[in-house]
């Protein structure tokens, strides 16, 4: 599995506070402003 997919899934599972700003990031889907529900 890809690293960056591993560390999406354990920042999920962490917590949901700075880890859905961290994981919006890695994917990019902050450039439309809002993370997609």
């Amino acid at each position: 599995m890809d690293k960056g997919f591993g560390e999406r899934l354990v920042a999920l599972r962490q917590g949901r506070g700075y880890s859905q700003e961290q994981i919006a990031m890695r994917l990019g889907v902050t450039r439309r402003g809002r993370t997609p529900a």
